[in-house]
């Protein structure tokens, strides 16, 4: 099974050079999320379907090789038609699988969920697709990567792992300036609160 191919239902984004799937029924908003995230800088694999291969224990995402040329690089807008966006032609590593979800069907924290595909588990997450965080949460995971989203179950300790923040060297001196000038604490280095 080392380079098996899989045509399935689904739009594909590029976010830091890997994919994310989106799934979920036709009108679920997987096309609304990937439109967001692509306005904030992913960019499309393909829209409605996608080919995945598995390669050297792998899986990587790309259009399908049978998709017509002229809709490699469009996605569907609901309600404007076929819309070019800034999209990739190679094959990225898929990172995530993420099924469209009602708010009631998402889990506060869930534990560790994963998807098959050609025999590899991928991570899996359930979004609401109209959430105002979503395209967050997404970036999120992905930057963060499953290990430190998903956790362990709680007999193995703790669930989420936190995650690092950055630590700026000046932040005790910032720290006590702002208390001794009762101002909102900013930091030189970075000028915001990103290392409080």
């Amino acid at each position: 099974m080392s380079n098996a191919k899989l045509r399935i239902d689904g739009v594909a984004v590029a976010i830091d050079d890997q994919a994310v799937l989106l799934r979920g029924q036709s009108g679920s908003g997987r096309s609304d999320l990937a439109l967001r995230l692509i306005d904030e800088g992913a960019r499309l694999i393909s829209d409605e379907q996608v080919e995945l291969q598995r390669r050297d224990g792998r899986l990587f995402v790309s259009v399908p090789e049978l998709m017509p040329a002229e809709l490699k690089g469009v996605i569907e807008a609901r309600g404007l038609g076929l819309v070019p966006v800034p999209h990739v032609a190679d094959a990225k590593p898929l990172a995530w699988v993420i099924d469209m979800a009602a708010p009631a069907e998402i889990e506060r924290l869930p534990g560790a969920l994963t998807t098959e595909y050609l025999g590899i588990d991928v991570a899996l997450l359930k979004l609401d697709p109209s959430a105002v965080s979503a395209t967050a949460k997404l970036r999120l995971a992905v930057k963060c990567g499953p290990a430190h989203i998903m956790g362990r179950t709680r007999s193995e300790g703790l669930r989420h792992s936190p995650i690092p923040r950055p630590r700026c060297p000046t932040r005790l001196t910032v720290k006590l300036t702002a208390k001794r000038n009762r101002m909102s604490p900013r930091c030189v280095r970075c000028g915001g609160i990103s290392c409080w």
